[in-house]
């Protein structure tokens, strides 16, 4: 994860912190932390807009800004052989790329590769975008509207490893796993990937053919 660029990038990743801390926390002590993370911001955010601390606590309940999409991010990892790194999800168990939603000080290449290691243990490089997609709310369960993503990585390091959201890590054609047991809308999308990933071999294969001739 990078540093926030500035002190509103700090106060916006603590409030981010804070609240969903108390959305999941049950033990009172923790509660009672978060809570207090989250004056901490109200504080810092009254002391650089020039609202007063109410103000500012009331708007945070309602989320400051613009009502936007969740932002999330996945990655498409191939072998040599051109299968695709896929997990066995804990939740749902079913078959899904290495993907999560994003956190407040990252972007979406850094997301994926962050998502990668924690579900994989592979350490990976972003190369580019396959793909942004979008999912309304109401859909697969959610009750917002989600941004993701799709972006195309290359390992560097790690182990290949189950992990705690990850039943069976390993790399697979689309075909070797049957349709019921994607996860949700995942076939379509490795389908897709894999269409990216030969064209550009394709074209990689071609342009260090067209050198030879150089």
């Amino acid at each position: 994860m990078r540093r926030p660029h500035n002190l509103l990038s700090l106060y916006d990743e603590i409030r981010s912190i804070a609240q969903t801390g108390l959305h999941y926390a049950q033990d009172k002590y923790d509660r009672e932390r978060y809570a207090r993370l989250l004056e901490i911001a109200v504080g810092e955010y009254a002391g650089v807009s020039g609202m007063s601390k109410d103000d500012v606590a009331e708007r945070l309940e309602r989320d400051i800004g613009p009502i936007t999409p969740k932002v999330g991010a996945g990655a498409a990892i191939f072998d040599n052989e051109g299968r695709i790194l896929l997990i066995k999800r804990h939740d749902t168990k079913c078959w899904a790329i290495p993907a999560g939603a994003g956190e407040v000080s990252e972007n979406a290449h850094e997301c994926a590769v962050r998502e990668t290691l924690e579900e994989t243990g592979l350490v990976c490089e972003a190369r580019g975008v396959i793909d942004v997609f979008f999912t309304p709310a109401g859909v697969l369960g959610r009750p917002y509207a989600m941004w993701v993503p799709f972006i195309h990585c290359v390992v560097t390091g790690g182990q290949l490893q189950t992990t705690d959201e990850a039943l069976e890590v390993g790399y697979f054609h689309p075909d070797e796993i049957p349709s019921d047991q994607y996860h949700a809308d995942t076939e379509p999308r490795i389908r897709l990937a894999v269409s990216y990933w030969r064209r550009l071999n394709e074209q990689t294969s071609q342009e260090e053919s067209d050198g030879n001739w150089t």
